[in-house]
């Protein structure tokens, strides 16, 4: 029955696992702004007006900074683009509700 062991299996090392290490590259800060900008922007439109101005200086920012941070290589052109994106929808929002309201005013009498 235990006639032939079978033989033992070969040693391989154990493939190493690598990381790559943390990165030294700093993030722009007018990335952040420009996400932040757009995140905030959004619900402006609907509280106010207020909404297209920082959609647009959502999308400024953040064409700056995609600029940057390609020149510079920094992180954050991510939230460079997230900001743009984000920008542009409040932009777009707040175009389309401005018009709305200006059709419904001007429609009343």
């Amino acid at each position: 029955m235990f006639d032939n062991p079978s033989p033992p299996a070969p040693s391989t090392p154990e493939p190493q696992l690598e990381y790559a290490p943390p990165s030294n590259r700093k993030i722009s800060a007018l990335a952040i702004i420009s996400l932040c900008l757009g995140v905030v922007a959004t619900p402006l439109d609907y509280a106010c007006e207020a909404g297209l101005a920082f959609g647009l200086a959502a999308i400024i920012t953040g064409i700056i900074a995609m600029r940057r941070t390609r020149r510079r290589n920094q992180r954050g052109r991510v939230m460079a683009i997230l900001g743009i994106i984000l920008g542009g929808i409040a932009l777009l929002v707040g175009i389309t509700c401005g018009a709305m309201i200006a059709y419904s005013l001007r429609n009343e009498h």
